[in-house]
């Protein structure tokens, strides 16, 4: 038995960069508009808001992986829809490796997720990032980019010698 509604999602897609909120939009058309629609997920009815007579909206809260769901009034149930969460490029932590010139007569340092430091004129610095749903890891110093060369997996290097005081920003990058 067919409903005697049809349901028309509004939204252009069902996708969501993930931890984020999902705003589900759709209009039902038809002989009877049932008074009270549901997203059906995991065998819970979660009400959907009623925006206008016949359109109605759901938040999907904090979409950490791809959500099932159907919409369910009335007795009848929509077919599958899945929202799809995007994975999200992201900085888990990087590694600071100082190699001061000879002149100095200061030792080596390494520092884990630091991100302020100062260094004498000619030093080295080899950043290592680690990330997690990156495909390029973009450094901006001073007015210039740079791309860090891939090391392993969601791995990433960069080295630089500083010349003069500068300001670096650290961004992760996906498709």
């Amino acid at each position: 038995l067919d409903a005697p509604y049809s349901i028309e999602l509004l939204n252009d897609e069902l996708r969501v960069p993930e931890n984020s909120d999902f705003t589900l939009r759709i209009a039902l058309d038809g002989e009877v508009i049932p008074d009270r629609i549901y997203v059906v997920q995991e065998g819970s009815q979660l009400k959907l808001q009623r925006e206008d007579q016949k359109e109605f909206s759901f938040t999907f809260r904090d979409v950490r992986r791809d959500q099932e769901f159907q919409i369910y009034g009335d007795g009848f149930y929509s077919e599958n829809y899945t929202l799809e969460a995007i994975p999200v490029p992201g900085l888990l932590g990087f590694d600071v490796a100082l190699d001061y010139p000879a002149y100095t007569g200061v030792k080596d340092e390494a520092f884990r997720n630091t991100g302020d430091f100062t260094v004498p004129e000619g030093t080295k610095v080899r950043w290592s990032f680690d990330t997690r749903n990156a495909n390029n890891m973009l450094i901006f110093v001073g007015d210039s980019m740079h791309s860090a060369k891939v090391s392993a997996e969601d791995a990433y290097n960069f080295d630089l010698r500083i010349l003069q005081n500068t300001s670096y920003a650290l961004v992760p990058k996906g498709d």
